[in-house]
């Protein structure tokens, strides 16, 4: 017998967590820069009624129909190191076509670091790669109706989109 949705009760991901240094400040960047909005922060002292003392800062946010949470550990140092191009562990969240265009000028307006359109034949999407502040990869991708003219196929140089370490 195989599993399937209605056995097992499975259906999407319902959340991608994401260790980040600062929680506010991630908070204020996938706010600003990727216009996420915040539903549920745990761990700041604002909880009238907590089964669970979180022993660090977490805030939930959604953006578009994903959810995401940013854990804080004060001690992260991100994906910030030379020798690192590899693509695991990455985030990355689907798009419209017409929503990377307006992603890549919010990107240029905010002076936030991206490569692409890239494209990687023989998969037909395009992908426009970038770090938050903490240097963890994150990826707007779009499976169809992007103009193949309009991107280039190369390596995603992510150590020339990363940050600084923080000390």
């Amino acid at each position: 017998m195989t599993a399937t949705t209605a056995t097992v009760g499975i259906r999407r991901i319902d959340h991608v967590g994401i260790i980040v240094s600062d929680a506010e400040v991630s908070e204020r960047w996938y706010v600003e820069v990727l216009g996420a909005e915040p539903f549920l922060r745990i761990g700041y002292g604002e909880e009238i009624e907590c089964k669970m003392k979180a022993p660090f800062r977490h805030v939930f946010l959604m953006l578009g129909e994903q959810r995401i949470e940013l854990v804080e550990n004060a001690n992260w140092r991100g994906f910030a190191r030379h020798d690192d191009w590899g693509l695991i562990p990455h985030y990355a969240f689907m798009v419209t076509a017409e929503g990377l265009e307006y992603q890549m000028q919010r990107f240029r307006e905010k002076r936030v670091k991206y490569a692409g359109p890239i494209f990687h034949p023989p998969a037909p999407p395009a992908s426009v790669y970038f770090c938050d502040p903490d240097s963890n990869h994150l990826e707007l991708t779009v499976w169809e109706g992007y103009p193949r003219d309009q991107g280039v196929v190369e390596v995603v140089p992510w150590n020339d989109l990363q940050h600084a370490a923080r000390s």
